[in-house]
């Protein structure tokens, strides 16, 4: 038996606070890690200003959802009435999906960049990134307009041509993008691993857990993240009012841990292990 409407928004917002919730201990350990540090180099005061920015979009985001649902519910007896949710077209839901967009593109663009260093500054790797970050853009911008234009009610909204069309591509575009970003990543952490064996031997490995873990964590973040993509268009394609519940949660999620500028030791990282004379014993990284 299906989940009732009512029931999937009213569990979507809860996962959606809870997210938010464990983003703003994020955003304020990471704030506090970098507004604190003793220098700040170009690359931290972006990442501060980045960082507020997809607090603030995030914010913004969950205030208008909380807004919204809390109208359905209370003003328009949303539990029995359950075609107050049958509303798409309005300028708070266009708003919405813009701001995700905003944070979707911050946060390929930071995994991209964490690429490009990795990769000693490849010129195709910004190339190739460029141009699935414009059409991430572009579709979000066409899908806003295809929302905009399109019917009212959960079934026709599904079977609305250009919707379906324009949803699909943005999701498979930022799953691309990040699938691009995280293969690039695990290759070269791979790479490192193997040439540090050759070198070192299995003692030397011991020296380099922390920052081998890192970079396992924004593997293992990315990859999760591309999974849930994954997922939201499965349930997108087969027209599940489902899509209610992954859209909101994805809101939250689009400020994740392989984007998120939390780790500020991770740029010195990425800056060693993509020198060409870097020799892993020979350095000791500090936070």
């Amino acid at each position: 038996m299906a989940m009732p409407i009512s029931d999937l928004v009213f569990t979507s917002m809860l996962l959606q606070m809870l997210l938010y919730g464990m983003y703003t201990c994020l955003f304020l350990e990471a704030s506090y890690l970098l507004i604190f540090r003793r220098k700040k180099p170009k690359v931290v005061i972006m990442m501060i200003v980045l960082n507020t920015i997809m607090w603030s979009v995030a914010t913004t985001n969950v205030a208008m959802s909380m807004n919204k649902n809390a109208v359905r519910f209370l003003r328009q007896n949303g539990i029995e009435n359950v075609t107050v949710f049958d509303e798409y077209a309005t300028p708070e839901i266009y708003l919405q999906l813009v701001l995700e967009g905003i944070n979707i593109i911050i946060g390929d663009s930071l995994v991209i960049w964490r690429a490009w260093l990795l990769w000693n500054r490849k010129r195709w790797i910004l190339v190739v990134s460029s141009f699935l970050l414009l059409g991430t853009g572009v579709t979000v911008a066409n899908l806003t307009y295809a929302l905009s234009a399109s019917p009212t009610t959960p079934d026709n909204l599904f079977d609305d041509p250009k919707l379906s069309t324009w949803g699909i591509a943005t999701m498979m575009l930022t799953t691309m993008t990040n699938l691009f970003a995280t293969s690039l990543i695990a290759y070269r952490t791979w790479s490192h691993h193997r040439l540090l064996r050759s070198l070192t031997g299995k003692s030397g490995i011991v020296q380099l857990c922390k920052q081998n873990g890192i970079l396992a964590l924004l593997i293992e973040s990315g990859v999760f993240y591309c999974c849930t993509w994954l997922a939201t268009i499965i349930i997108f394609a087969t027209t599940n009012n489902g899509i209610n519940l992954m859209l909101d949660v994805l809101s939250q999620l689009t400020v994740r841990v392989d984007s998120f500028p939390l780790v500020p030791r991770s740029p010195l990282i990425i800056g060693h292990i993509s020198h060409p004379n870097y020799h892993p014993c020979l350095h000791e990284i500090y936070a």
